[in-house]
């Protein structure tokens, strides 16, 4: 689980993987996407829909 401030976040990052049982919603679109060797933005996958 991401932070919205990625500079900023305390997220799963700090605090580990988030227990199933905490997950009330599910991810429909891709919010931000990038490459992780480049760490450019893949274009390409912003909004995509998610199956």
């Amino acid at each position: 689980m991401g932070g919205d401030k990625v500079e900023n976040s305390q997220d799963s990052r700090y605090w580990g993987l988030l227990p199933d049982d905490l997950i009330v919603g599910k991810a429909s679109r891709v919010w931000k996407s990038k490459d992780p060797v480049s760490e450019k933005i893949r274009w390409n996958r912003i909004l995509m829909k998610l199956e």
